[in-house]
């Protein structure tokens, strides 16, 4: 993701002169898994829930002594249980088996072409479709399925120039298509031919809506050169540097909302003669299926030098970034034809410390400070292109930026699309939006800023590690992380409400007159930009102590504690919901990021028992507590802004019914707490050994051992009947204990 700093490796085994290989399979079913805490309570059918992984790896010479291959087989079905309850609907409980079917192959080549050159290969292939998925709180009707398709190859030329110097040369393509839809449009049925979406007051009902595929290709190459010099100021130096170039696409074929998605105030069952039950609002996607396309263009150049003196080791480096997104800006006033925003002074600086004191070889103290610029995502960009003021595909609502007052109050809805209920009027919708044409914008408009720049993190660390024993280390980490020039989305056509109420009307200011310059009439929506006003700050302490393996034991205790804050989420997409006006009211949306977690700790642990001749037991326990909540009210619109976003007053808040909690609001954004997490899982293993290349290989493994149901946090919105209740499962199926029977055969 963004976090600022990380470095992964991820090594892929290669062949050699002898065959080498494995085969592995793994099973854990219904009659070794738990209900989950749902299932269980509600007394529903438990469904099928199942894991079968097999597969293995051969690797061997092609010309002994030059060229090797490795390949790699994994077959994965699993069956997942996931479950749903609604409160007002009880006839709609249930519990869903979702199947995922997985295929990887990767094969590698390596070539050792003289003592100087060498190249590899390597190419990875997965199909993982997922048939009848539920993802949040949907009815079992609105199931969906995810395909899934990804594809990376990499080739990379290694060259050795006498003992100190190294020269590496990568290329890579990656590709992946992956959606999310209902079973019928991955037939190829268009979503206008479709049933309509019900988005009730505390689920999903009715067809599934999403429809939309997402379609990306990457390709890269980069060369980095390094070189040792021994003996120069003082010390030896690691000197490397390099650059790289990536040609990153995005295709979005989406056809959402274009079935018609009615929104409702209520969870009750639609009917004719209880106008509380129609429709308050319809969304839907005109005048035609979107098809949008956008590439971006990035550029990398780095040095960097490891630099040994004595003790004392620094880490100096200089990296430089840029990257492009050509797109059309037609229609955005503050653009020239084919002029788009390109940030050109990305310059980071890093440096890093490691100092063993008076030369100890059992104390060592480390920090370091960097500049990273994070990366502009392609989703963050898409609305500039699709969700223009005039478009060939948009979300078109009615009405046009509230709900119709009627059904809450007990009226019939005066909207005439609402009118006769949850019925898309076909007709009347190409009337107004003809398919195949050009239209203007109705719903939400993104217009990009000339002056949008790339995000960037300053992080500081600071630690101190020590040997207690032969075996055994303590550590202590200090992390600072300032975000800086966050993506917020701020609104240039805000609304003001005439009066509180959550269906009063709203009136727009059009903030730099962009309808008038454009020779349009003014919108009646919100009109949004991305700009760099964002900011936010970490600050996190994380301590461990470690027994590495010796007389047959191993363990380790890690605890972070820290405090994520800001007044925007780092996902550059964050919408500023309370702005008033021109005013951003920065200060309103500071508080706890959506992640932050004060307290983290997990303890973990390996024995292996004496005299079982290779029997070994371990384990793992996690503790977290809970990730923010905003308490709010949308029955009101306080500040008037024409948003339904408005955090109440600090104090004691409680929900009620079956699985409600409480809990204390501190008040603004995120000022309450969900419920935390903690989970026990354990292993025995036992190896055979045949020889001495073939082993064998039986493994036990028991998940959740407490059964801890753990929960995604609650809806913090007063007007839900889902206040505070505890309503889905963390993860979907909240890791419900179960037993797993795996084997392995090296040779």
């Amino acid at each position: 993701g963004r976090t600022a700093g990380a470095v992964i490796n991820a090594i892929t085994k290669s062949g050699t002169n002898a065959y080498r290989g494995s085969l592995f399979a793994s099973y854990t079913g219904e009659r070794v898994t738990a209900k989950d805490f749902f299932v269980a309570q509600n007394n529903l059918e438990k469904p099928d829930t199942s894991q079968t992984d097999w597969g293995g790896t051969l690797g061997g010479p092609i010309l002994r002594d030059r060229m090797h291959f490795f390949y790699s087989l994994d077959r994965l079905v699993y069956a997942e249980g996931r479950s749903n309850t609604f409160t007002a609907r009880p006839e709609l409980d249930y519990s869903n088996t979702q199947r995922m079917k997985l295929w990887n192959h990767m094969i590698r080549v390596d070539h050792q072409l003289n003592g100087n050159n060498s190249w590899c290969a390597r190419y990875l292939s997965e199909n993982s479709p997922t048939y009848d998925r539920i993802s949040g709180r949907r009815a079992q009707v609105a199931k969906d399925q995810e395909f899934d398709i990804d594809r990376t190859m990499v080739a990379t030329w290694n060259a050795v120039f006498g003992n100190t110097r190294f020269n590496t040369l990568r290329g890579a393509y990656t590709w992946e298509k992956n959606g999310f839809t209902a079973k019928e449009v991955q037939d190829g049925i268009p979503m206008t031919e479709l049933p309509v979406s019900l988005t009730m007051l505390t689920f999903l009902d009715g067809f599934a809506n999403g429809a939309q595929f997402r379609i990306n290709g990457s390709a890269e190459v980069s060369d980095s050169y390094s070189w040792y010099v021994p003996g120069l100021w003082g010390g030896s130096h690691d000197i490397k540097f390099g650059g790289q170039y990536i040609y990153s696409t995005i295709e979005l074929p989406d056809q959402t909302d274009m079935n018609g998605r009615f929104q409702f105030s209520t969870d009750a069952a639609f009917d004719a003669n209880n106008f509380r039950t129609y429709p308050e609002r319809l969304f839907i996607r005109v005048p035609a299926a979107s098809a949008s396309f956008l590439p971006t263009h990035v550029g990398v150049l780095f040095a960097q030098d490891k630099w040994a003196i004595g003790n004392l080791t620094m880490n100096l480096g200089l990296r430089y970034d840029i990257e492009a997104t050509p797109m059309p800006n037609e229609f955005n006033p503050s653009f020239t034809s084919g002029n788009y925003p390109v940030d050109k002074n990305n310059l980071s600086p890093r440096v890093g410390l490691a100092w063993r004191p008076k030369g100890s070889s059992s104390q060592l103290i480390r920090g370091g400070w960097g500049l990273f610029y994070d990366k502009i995502t392609l989703i963050t960009t898409t609305p500039f292109l699709n969700q223009g003021v005039f478009s060939d595909s948009f979300v078109a609502a009615f009405p046009t930026d509230r709900a119709d007052a009627g059904p809450s109050s007990g009226n019939r809805p005066t909207n005439p699309f609402l009118v006769n209920g949850p019925v898309v009027n076909r007709d009347a919708i190409n009337a107004l939006f003809p398919p195949g044409s050009l239209g203007r914008n109705t719903g939400v408009v993104y217009l990009d800023s000339p002056d949008r720049s790339v995000p960037r993190t300053s992080q500081l660390t600071m630690g101190y590690e020590r040997q207690i024993r032969s075996t055994m280390a303590a550590t202590v980490d200090y992390v600072h992380s300032w975000n800086q020039n966050q993506l917020m989305t701020y609104n240039l056509n805000p609304g003001t409400r005439v009066n509180t109420t959550r269906t009063g009307a709203i009136t727009y200011t059009d903030l730099e007159g962009i309808a008038n310059t454009l020779g349009i009439t003014p919108f009646g929506n919100a009109v949004y930009e991305r700009v760099n006003e964002g900011s936010s700050q970490f600050d996190g302490v994380n301590f461990s102590l470690e027994k590495r393996l010796s007389a047959g034991w191993a363990a380790r205790v890690s605890y972070a504690i820290g405090y994520a804050r800001g007044n925007a989420e780092a996902n550059q997409t964050y919408i500023n919901q309370l702005q008033v006006g021109a005013d951003p009211k920065l200060d309103l949306n500071f508080g706890p990021l959506d992640n932050d977690r004060k307290q983290n700790l997990a303890i973990s642990g390996r024995y292996e028992i004496p005299h079982t001749g290779g029997l070994n037991v371990s384990g793992v326990y996690r503790w977290m507590s809970g990730i923010p909540i905003t308490i709010q009210d949308t029955n009101f619109d306080p500040d008037r802004n024409g948003i339904l976003f408005d955090p109440v007053a600090a104090g004691s808040y409680c929900g009620t019914g079956v699985n409600s909690i409480c809990v204390e609001n501190k008040g603004g954004r995120n000022g309450a707490r969900g419920p935390g997490f903690q989970q026990a899982d354990m292993r025995f293993g036992y190896r055979f050994r045949k020889g001495a290349n073939q082993t064998f290989d039986v493994n036990f493994e028991l998940y959740n051992l407490a059964n801890t149901a753990n929960f995604d946090n609650p809806t913090g919105d007063i007007r839900s009947t889902d206040f505070l209740r505890l309503t889905a499962l963390r993860g979907g199926n909240g890791q419900r204990r179960a037993a797993q029977f795996s084997v392995r055969m090296g040779f």
